[in-house]
């Protein structure tokens, strides 16, 4: 690795750490939007990591985007 100059060796560290704090601020964040929305609604949620959030239902555990999507749509039946 000696044949590398350092100039792009310190390029290659600096995309590498970003590229980690923007991975690790956006997992931060899912995880807090997860556990907020238990906060909110009461109902058990849980957070797998660089996942999805999963909110428990009587059939299961089922994940937060097709839980709100299915919400939406029995909310719209109900009219």
């Amino acid at each position: 690795m000696s044949h590398i100059p350092i100039e792009l060796r310190a390029i290659l560290l600096m995309l590498l750490l970003s590229s980690a704090i923007l991975l690790g601020c956006a997992n931060w964040f899912l995880h807090y939007t997860c556990g907020n929305y238990q906060d909110m609604t009461g109902k058990p949620t849980k957070y797998v990591f660089m996942d999805s959030c999963y909110v428990k239902t009587p059939t299961g555990w089922q994940r937060y985007d097709e839980y709100i999507a299915r919400a939406v749509t029995n909310e719209g039946e109900r009219k």
